[in-house]
């Protein structure tokens, strides 16, 4: 192998990696995001479930979908932007203002009206 072959070989495996790799790994990173919906569960280094619901339950007495009402937290997760040294993911948009309180944690200040103060 000559010098100039290890230049290319080089500078091919710098392209892909620049320009082919995290458009792989940001729909890779996409889809496990989905998955975790299925899963009614993250799954990071170790499986964790998410509480059963006590209210939404099936036929059959088991506990639906965690976080999946309309499925449209589920459906805006998507790629953002692709980098050459990485991807951000990201999810909701004016119609899911709910997903960063999701994602993130935080405070919701729900309106009280005198119907929904006797059950406070």
């Amino acid at each position: 192998m000559q010098i100039n072959d290890i230049k290319k070989l080089e500078s091919d495996l710098r392209e892909l990696i620049q320009k082919h790799l995290p458009s792989e790994l940001a729909n890779y990173a996409v889809n496990f995001f989905k998955e975790n919906f299925k899963r009614q569960g993250w799954a990071g280094k170790t499986f964790e479930r998410w509480q059963a619901t006590k209210t939404k339950r099936n036929i059959f007495g088991k506990s639906e979908g965690i976080l999946i009402q309309s499925g449209n937290l589920k459906k805006s997760i998507r790629i953002q932007r692709i980098m050459p040294t990485g991807f951000i993911i990201a999810a909701g948009n004016q119609k899911i203002p709910y997903a960063q309180i999701h994602n993130e944690g935080g405070y919701i200040f729900p309106k009280v009206t005198p119907l929904s103060r006797k059950f406070f």
